[in-house]
């Protein structure tokens, strides 16, 4: 439990967008794991799979969107830093 409070606190404090993309990524993962068991049962034969597609893009979309958010200014700092030191070097 303490290594999931780690990963999603920054900095002392709560990262809201950790937070979202750990329920996004909770969220994807139920519903592919609807879909297996639905799938793999043969009375639920007659689901309509394109309403679970657009469910399951939707939340793609959403895990990109915060890992971005997340993890965008990570990039952001390890480019500034490569830059500075590449400045250094001249």
């Amino acid at each position: 439990m303490k290594l999931i409070k780690d990963m999603l606190m920054e900095k002392g404090k709560w990262s809201q967008g950790r937070i979202y993309l750990l329920w996004s990524v909770f969220a994807y993962y139920i519903t592919l794991g609807i879909l297996t068991i639905t799938g793999i049962s043969k009375k639920h034969a007659d689901i309509d799979i394109q309403n679970f597609e657009i469910i399951i893009e939707a939340l793609k979309y959403a895990m990109i969107l915060f890992a971005g958010y997340v993890f965008g200014n990570r990039f952001l700092e390890i480019f500034e830093i490569l830059r500075k030191n590449k400045k250094s070097d001249e």
